[in-house]
């Protein structure tokens, strides 16, 4: 099925489809008399038992784990192995797992104080969000709502310190400073995903998304900037036009109930002045 548009179906809709298939514009929650229409020679896989599905999730899960785990006992051979798995990690959907790095990204860094010397990411292996140069297409898996955002790529800015696109207002950020040394602190926690990505695939022979920021949200809102088998970096001073232009209904955990409401709330607030637009065009602005 590798090389073929299939989807996984239960009852009568689609949940889900390989890209191939989304090529031909299958999306989620279609049903499965849409689908076939637009493409009849989608293959379509009963996915109603869960079972397999939750077993290789776990098989992933725990893999992730382990790897955060070895990871930090190559850095500190005192650690007591009984306590390595009290890396704070958790899971979030069923195909989703989260990890802080603070304390492994801690053991990486050079022992010298000046923050400016972060070395650069290995952008054939990672994608890092306003370096680039290429447009960003956010989308809704849903409603196929897309927001595109341009990036205005240059030198390097002083305002932003680190390589890649200028922005007008970075100054909630700090100064130059506090920005690569929280861009050095990114990188470390780059080096570690590769590890973990890497480690994942030899394994489990899957391939994963990562994203990488200073919070759960903007590290989700990163693993999805370029799909499939993706390490994605978003520093958080980049964050501010990706996240006001996205869909509404992209914000991680945004469920449909809290969604219905937010747009009630919205079209009073802005009665008159968007009367034309549609449930799908509201963004995070």
């Amino acid at each position: 099925l590798e090389s073929r548009p299939f989807a996984v179906g239960q009852a009568h809709i689609i949940v889900t489809c390989n890209y191939m298939a989304r090529s031909f514009g299958i999306k989620k929650l279609m049903s499965k008399e849409a689908a076939l229409r637009i493409l009849p020679s989608l293959i379509i896989v009963d996915g109603s038992d869960l079972t397999l599905y939750r077993r290789q999730s776990r098989r992933i899960y725990l893999c992730f784990r382990e790897a955060l785990s070895k990871h930090r006992l190559n850095q500190d051979q005192d650690i007591d192995e009984d306590k390595v798995l009290a890396v704070k990690a958790c899971k979030g959907e069923m195909d989703e797992m989260f990890a802080d790095l603070t304390c492994h990204v801690s053991k990486l860094l050079p022992k010298d104080n000046d923050e400016r010397t972060s070395s650069l990411v290995d952008e054939s292996v990672c994608f890092v969000y306003g370096s680039q140069g290429s447009d960003i297409s956010v989308s809704e898996d849903q409603s196929g709502a897309t927001s595109r955002i341009s990036l205005h790529c240059g030198a390097r800015n002083v305002s932003d310190g680190v390589p890649g696109c200028s922005y007008n207002d970075v100054s909630d950020w700090g100064d130059e400073v506090d920005r690569m040394a929280c861009a050095k602190r990114l990188h470390g926690a780059t080096l570690i995903c590769q590890h973990i990505k890497q480690e994942i695939k030899t394994k489990t022979g899957f391939n994963v998304c990562i994203g990488i920021s200073i919070s759960p949200m903007l590290a989700k809102i990163a693993s999805d900037l370029q799909k499939p088998n993706s390490l994605n970096l978003l520093y958080p001073w980049r964050s501010r036009e990706l996240v006001h232009a996205m869909p509404l209904r992209r914000i991680p955990g945004l469920g449909s109930r809290t969604y219905k409401k937010l747009l009630v709330c919205l079209r009073t607030s802005n009665a008159g002045k968007t009367s034309n637009r549609s449930d799908e065009a509201w963004t995070c602005r």
